[in-house]
């Protein structure tokens, strides 16, 4: 199968990987679709650099929170069974798979009025 791999900030490779043997109890899911996470662009999307030293001398408190919970997603998903939340309206642009760094592309190109970019994995 093909596997999309971000090497280093900007830089996507593609490359051939064996279908992982299945064990007893498992399945193989055939992933059609997925969408590019706000956090992924960040590391196109360059790595963020806090400067210790200053927030140090400063004495500057850092505080780190987690983006969902289970929680979360548990919400998101029982809103959208209920037709509380359409998802079509959000997706602003889709992509092949072969165009996973255009994607990215674009994103950093359109962040101000992109909401959430797919790729189109297999049909």
């Amino acid at each position: 199968m093909l596997q999309q791999v971000m090497t280093r900030p900007g830089e996507i490779v593609f490359q051939e990987v064996p279908i992982p043997p299945l064990k007893e109890g498992q399945v193989l899911v055939k992933i059609k679709r997925i969408g590019i996470c706000g956090s992924d662009i960040h590391m196109f999307a360059g790595m963020a650099e806090i400067d210790l030293a200053v927030a140090n001398d400063h004495e500057l408190d850092i505080k780190s929170t987690m983006m969902y919970r289970h929680e979360d997603y548990l919400d998101g998903i029982r809103l959208v069974k209920e037709g509380r939340v359409q998802l079509k309206p959000l997706i602003s642009k889709s992509f092949a798979f072969q165009d996973y760094l255009k994607a990215y592309q674009y994103i950093d190109e359109n962040r101000e009025s992109t909401m959430k970019v797919l790729i189109t994995v297999s049909e």
